[in-house]
């Protein structure tokens, strides 16, 4: 139980480490990263300086997490619930889905014209 104690306590340091850690340092970091991995950096950053429930998503990595759930459902959970990535809930995600105004047809920038 003590060394639980001690766990929390050092995560709750290096919270408040990164928290002070000015934006333009963090974005030298993320830039640092390969192209894909730059909104999940992004994000992980983001999040670790707000609580759980304050957390806002950018509309790119709301569609990454739609893909990952639907291509693995399970593993999807599975990182969710071990909070191994700052992934929105599923609730979220269907409410943004909800959002989502999908047009019938053909869609007029993608007819050539000659």
């Amino acid at each position: 139980m003590e060394k639980i104690t001690t766990l929390k306590i050092s995560l709750t340091k290096s919270r408040e480490k990164l928290a002070k850690v000015p934006d333009k340092d963090i974005e030298k970091i993320v830039l640092s990263v390969p192209q894909g991995q730059q909104e999940l950096v992004r994000n992980i950053f983001k999040c670790s300086k707000v609580s759980l429930k304050g957390r806002r998503y950018t509309i790119e990595w709301i569609y990454e997490c739609l893909l990952m759930k639907i291509k693995g459902p399970a593993l999807y959970r599975k990182l969710r619930r071990e909070n191994k990535l700052p992934l929105p809930s599923p609730r979220t995600l269907n409410r943004f889905i909800r959002k989502l105004r999908p047009k019938w047809g053909f869609q007029e920038k993608y007819i050539l014209t000659s």
